[in-house]
């Protein structure tokens, strides 16, 4: 698929994935450095973490390359990870770190949306 045969929605998901891979990227190295300071319980366990998040970063690359490739089973993890993001988002909202949930909870909803498309799941 070259770029001008891609569907809008199909670049809003991959750019909605795109930046929470980012996000998590930040977090993993924000988890490293407390790890090292010593704000963690171990750093064993710090590593750990990271190496989880970075983890679900990279399944997150695999799925969003899969969907640019036009895999038929690229969007479940899609769906999945918006799922779950929905999920942390929302009792953020709810609790007193809102200006985060809030935005997860909107690009949520509207990867969601976009992977739901018609031109997308096609």
């Amino acid at each position: 698929m070259t770029a001008p045969d891609r569907p809008a929605a199909l670049v809003v998901a991959v750019a909605i994935t795109a930046a929470e891979v980012l996000g998590l990227a930040v977090y993993a190295v924000v988890i490293v450095v407390h790890a090292l300071a010593g704000d963690a319980s171990s750093p064993g366990n710090g590593a750990l973490l990271a190496a989880l998040v970075l983890s679900w970063a990279a399944g997150l690359v695999v799925a969003a390359r899969g969907l640019v490739g036009g895999r038929s089973w690229a969007r479940s993890p899609l769906i999945v990870n918006q799922l779950l993001t929905l999920a942390v988002g929302i009792p953020l909202i709810q609790g007193s770190v809102a200006l985060v949930g809030f935005p997860l909870v909107v690009c949520s909803v509207v990867a969601l949306v976009a992977l739901v498309a018609l031109s997308v799941s096609r």
